[in-house]
């Protein structure tokens, strides 16, 4: 009865979900539609502001008096950088038989690649 209820509401709310689903998109296309195809729009004249009235100077007013910086605390001697540690050197070779005497083994000559289009007998 349950499972019957639950089915019946969902087929009844799907109509609904999909207007308003469909609205939403509606709404959601149009906004960069209405963008960018639209006609262009002339462009604005900035109308020059008259210019504006002198402003008289104001009248410059004595500075305070400076006041008498505090008494430098004793100069604490800078702490030392710790010194940085020397780099790692990697001894080991790029490759394996990067210090070996004989070089890699090459494949024979006598292996040779299987020639393509020819069937074999």
């Amino acid at each position: 009865i349950v499972l019957s209820a639950i089915l019946l509401a969902s087929i009844m709310a799907l109509p609904l979900a999909m207007k308003v689903l469909k609205k939403w998109q509606e709404r959601h296309n149009q906004q960069p539609v209405d963008e960018f195809v639209g006609p262009p729009l002339p462009p604005q004249v900035c109308q020059q502001a008259p210019p504006p009235e002198p402003v008289p100077e104001p009248v410059p007013q004595p500075a305070p008096a400076p006041e008498p910086e505090p008494d430098p605390l004793p100069e604490e001697a800078p702490p030392t950088a710790p010194e940085p540690e020397p780099p790692v050197i990697d001894d080991r070779p790029d490759y394996m038989w990067a210090n070996s005497e004989a070089p890699p083994p090459c494949p024979s000559p006598l292996i040779q690649p299987p020639l393509r289009g020819r069937l074999c007998k």
